[in-house]
């Protein structure tokens, strides 16, 4: 019965202490073959943060702001939580009206965690309210002179531009992004500019412009050692290249995203490679083998299963729907195809919903400016 008494205490004091961490904690470390060793250190330096009660407020909010941006890589659905007790706890410290050195820190995640939200409200198609986010973390940042974060917030501002079909603003703020970057020497910035504005001339049909921005991507990204959107990068040259059907020059840049998101467990990034690999194996009529279209369909199916990824659970099953009728196996063809369309049509729900709300947001903004 005493056994049971402490054992009751003690979870007590832990859901007091930090119910939402460590549930969040529980369920986003399922996906925890997707962190490199050095994430996991910091992950386990962030928890030893959490778990000190002599931890201050500043080093509190920064733990939780730092851990959204690491579990993202398992589960987007932890960033809003997270990010919200930065915000609690950051907002409590600040009406104590602490000394301004305090004030800066705690000032400097709070933006930093309303950024956050607000990209994930924004792609949850909440645009209105993703903007309202923004805006007060760029009033933080323009208040205390961070320069950092006006990078990140000017950057996000252009991304939902870009997602209301304005590109002449989206590049405004891209530019006002690049233009603190350089000034102060924020190579991460940049990196992200050029990568931002190959996304924009290649949804524009300019190819070349496109590459050339994706390359100066690339050597930044390769610079700072930034695994995952260096991947991202190689995979969109290699998108264009098949585009163009230059078979060899896309399999060359999507095979080096595929082993860089295989070298750090990156499944998101694995399946996307994989399904891009296997539509190049199946124009090329190599259906089976390791290397074959219906191999490297099965496996991005499988991976994108595993972590929720609708978008590539379509192609991936689209794909294999292709490859099963080719060979002749009509059942496992009606399967995929099933499979396909009930994931093209949640996709078109959830599309129809975003534009819907990022025409609201548009009139929004508009009205407001």
């Amino acid at each position: 019965m005493f056994i049971l008494l402490v054992i009751s205490e003690i979870i007590n004091v832990l859901i007091i202490k930090n119910l939402l961490y460590i549930l969040l904690l529980l369920s986003s470390f399922s996906g925890l073959a997707q962190f490199s060793p050095q994430q996991q250190n910091e992950i386990d330096r962030l928890d030893t943060v959490l778990d000190n009660p002599q931890s201050h407020d500043t080093s509190i909010v920064q733990a939780y702001v730092a851990l959204s941006e690491i579990l993202y890589l398992s589960n987007l659905d932890t960033i809003i939580p997270l990010c919200t007790k930065a915000q609690e706890i950051a907002e409590i410290a600040l009406a104590k009206n602490p000394p301004s050195q305090i004030q800066i820190a705690l000032k400097t995640s709070l933006s930093l965690a309303l950024n956050n939200i607000g990209y994930i409200l924004h792609n949850q198609g909440n645009t209105s309210l993703a903007l309202e986010y923004h805006v007060k973390g760029l009033n933080i940042q323009e208040q205390i002179g961070d320069k950092r974060g006006l990078v990140s917030s000017y950057n996000n501002f252009g991304y939902i531009h870009r997602g209301l079909d304005n590109m002449v603003l989206a590049i405004e703020y891209y530019e006002k992004s690049f233009k603190i970057s350089e000034e102060i020497g924020d190579k991460e910035g940049m990196a992200n500019y050029y990568n931002n504005i190959g996304v924009i001339y290649r949804a524009q049909g300019n190819t070349s412009l496109a590459l050339e921005y994706y390359t100066k991507s690339i050597d930044t990204y390769g610079e700072l050692g930034d695994k995952v959107n260096l991947a991202i990068a190689y995979l969109n040259v290699g998108l264009i290249h098949s585009k163009q059907k230059k078979t060899l020059l896309a399999l060359k840049f999507i095979n080096k995203s595929r082993e860089i998101n295989e070298k750090i467990g990156y499944k998101k990034g694995m399946a996307q490679s994989y399904t891009k690999i296997a539509e190049i194996r199946l124009l090329q009529g190599l259906l089976v083998g390791a290397e074959g279209a219906l191999a490297l369909a099965t496996k991005s199916l499988a991976l994108s299963k595993e972590v929720g990824y609708p978008n590539n659970i379509k192609d991936a099953s689209g794909l294999l729907s292709k490859i099963y009728s080719r060979q002749g196996n009509f059942q496992k063809a009606l399967e995929m195809r099933n499979i396909e369309i009930e994931m093209r049509d949640s996709l078109a729900s959830e599309e129809n919903i975003k534009a819907a709300a990022n025409q609201k947001a548009k009139y929004e903004y508009e009205k407001q400016k």
